[in-house]
């Protein structure tokens, strides 16, 4: 992850209407607890190591609801619909050629739907992506894409969806 502030919890609160992200965090250890995200650029942008996205619902954002990139994250009983990009990004951050198992981070008992590209994008080794529901998600249900080797995907729903699980990298731009 980048800098910023540390520890940083956010909880019950009602974000709306911003330019660009809701909630945008590049410093280590961010809490997004029970809060109301919509009508932003991203719902939370966190480039931060050791965040937890716990039980929010985000809705509605011009880009992704969740976009990730730091490490040991996890993202979990979160409702997320509507958004214009993808429901949850957990996007690859290292470097040509670096190793990319990021351990410990968790992708768990979501719900994404209506999402103007995939439910859940992950391009990291070894996620577990456990126990979500991804309905009616303009691409892929789940997709995994080339840097997501080794990735657990078990007891999720995906229905409605122009992909259940898509096991694939591409270039939408």
């Amino acid at each position: 992850g980048g800098t910023g502030v540390t520890g940083l919890i956010i909880s019950n609160s009602t974000i709306r209407g911003n330019g660009g992200a809701g909630v945008d965090s590049a410093g280590p250890d961010l809490r997004a607890l029970r809060n109301r995200i919509t009508d932003n650029g991203d719902g939370i942008a966190t480039s931060g190591d050791n965040a937890t996205i716990l039980g929010n619902n985000i809705s509605a954002n011009a880009d992704d609801g969740i976009d990730v990139q730091g490490r040991n994250v996890t993202i979990r009983d979160n409702a997320i619909r509507g958004n214009d990009g993808t429901g949850v990004f957990l996007d690859y951050t290292g470097t040509p050629g670096s190793p990319r198992t990021t351990p410990a981070n968790a992708i768990r008992n979501n719900t994404v739907t209506d999402s103007g590209e995939s439910g859940g994008v992950v391009d990291r080794n070894g996620v577990p992506v456990v126990g979500n529901t991804l309905l009616g998600n303009d691409e892929a249900g789940i997709q995994i894409k080339s840097n997501g080797d080794e990735s657990v995907v078990r007891n999720n729903t995906a229905r409605d969806n122009r992909y259940g699980i898509r096991l694939y990298e591409y270039d939408s731009g």
